[in-house]
């Protein structure tokens, strides 16, 4: 649930910040999810307004730690943890999201 939310809140900030929606049409954009309550859109808004690209950041590097994590599943089948999974990724360190999946396999 909080993942789509993170990922209609990155859609707005899209919407606003690079198509220049208007509260209006972030309102329309949310009602199509079934988010109707406007004051609480209108508080959204003003959240994105205030501080752009902020939840998409967060929404393409949860992108990609899911798609880490996937490919971990694929490569280690039965052996995978979450356990084991968290432990490659910190091994590698601070890093991109490319040199992580390049060497955390490794």
């Amino acid at each position: 649930n909080s993942s789509v939310i993170l990922g209609l809140y990155a859609l707005t900030d899209m919407g606003i910040h690079y198509d220049g929606w208007k509260l209006a049409d972030a309102a329309a954009f949310f009602h199509t999810y079934g988010i109707t309550d406007d004051a609480t859109i209108e508080d959204i808004y003003d959240l994105i307004i205030a501080d752009p690209a902020n939840y998409l950041k967060y929404y393409i590097g949860y992108l990609e730690f899911l798609e880490l994590k996937k490919n971990a599943v694929n490569k280690w089948g039965d052996n995978f943890t979450q356990m084991r999974f968290h432990k490659a990724v910190l091994d590698v360190g601070p890093a991109s999201f490319d040199v992580i999946q390049k060497y955390m396999f490794k």
